[in-house]
């Protein structure tokens, strides 16, 4: 295991230790279940996409050196590497875009610090959870709000596809039937 490696893990583990300290102040075992697999989900998915978006970057970064170095030598065989390694920056680049995986990254993140804020001022009797009598019951509400939030917010993620059905696509079709 690589150095990069083992300080993500330690960073993932960290974040789960810190999830579990938070998750201690939560009486109701229901609902810290819910929250727990939640927390747990955002915080693995934001490691995954970060991995793999800073994979993807210093690929697409690294491998143009590589390839200008590679152009100093001759031959055949190093001009086939060459067009491949170019292709294959072009796809990983376009796939890093693709798939969006710096806003995945960030979605997870944001989504993962806010449930834990919102946990610790219904610990500490903060903001408006400051003179609330039943606390976990207005922590399940505002958590699942922003749950549903999370939710109703991966269409800004997703990529658009044109849909074959839409008013566009019929239109274009009728002007080219008309020619």
């Amino acid at each position: 295991m690589s150095d990069i490696e083992k300080d993500n893990l330690k960073k993932l583990k960290d974040d789960e230790k810190y999830i579990k300290e938070l998750l201690e102040g939560i009486k109701n075992d229901q609902r810290k279940k819910w929250i727990a697999h939640n927390l747990y989900t955002y915080a693995e998915r934001a490691h995954w996409y970060k991995r793999l978006y800073w994979i993807c970057y210093f690929y697409c970064v690294g491998m143009p050196v590589f390839t200008a170095a590679l152009q100093l030598g001759q031959g055949r065989v190093i001009k086939i590497v060459i067009v491949f390694l170019m292709g294959s920056i072009t796809a990983v680049a376009g796939m890093t875009n693709g798939m969006k995986l710096r806003e995945k990254w960030e979605h997870y993140r944001k989504y993962c610090e806010a449930t834990k804020r919102e946990i610790s001022c219904c610990i500490n009797r903060i903001g408006d959870y400051e003179g609330e009598e039943n606390l976990e019951e207005k922590l399940g509400q505002r958590i699942a709000r922003l749950f549903q939030e999370e939710t109703n917010e991966w269409h800004k993620i997703k990529p658009d596809f044109p849909n074959s059905s839409s008013k566009q696509a019929e239109e274009t079709l009728i002007t080219h039937k008309e020619e």
